[in-house]
């Protein structure tokens, strides 16, 4: 396996959609992953560089994630009642 480094991705922005959508696939599919896969995913994200710096970033991801969760879980809740 590849070890982590920062890296940051090259994309246009008219391509920010796609990139949205893959992180989207990404939590809807979180509990289904692998718990070594997810620490993996947090550890790269934490890594990623981005133009919007900010400090304590894995707590932030987690938080996020956690928050995600909570969301499609009610959401398919909801949609089991109607």
């Amino acid at each position: 396996m590849r070890p982590f480094r920062p890296r940051k991705l090259k994309y246009d922005e008219a391509d920010e959609h796609i990139l949205r959508r893959i992180a989207g696939s990404v939590l809807v599919m979180w509990p289904e992953l692998p718990k070594d896969l997810q620490d993996r995913l947090m550890n790269q994200a934490s890594l990623i560089e981005d133009r919007h710096f900010t400090v304590q970033l894995r707590q932030q991801i987690e938080i996020f994630v956690d928050k995600q969760q909570d969301a499609i879980d009610e959401a398919d809740h909801k949609a089991e009642l109607t």
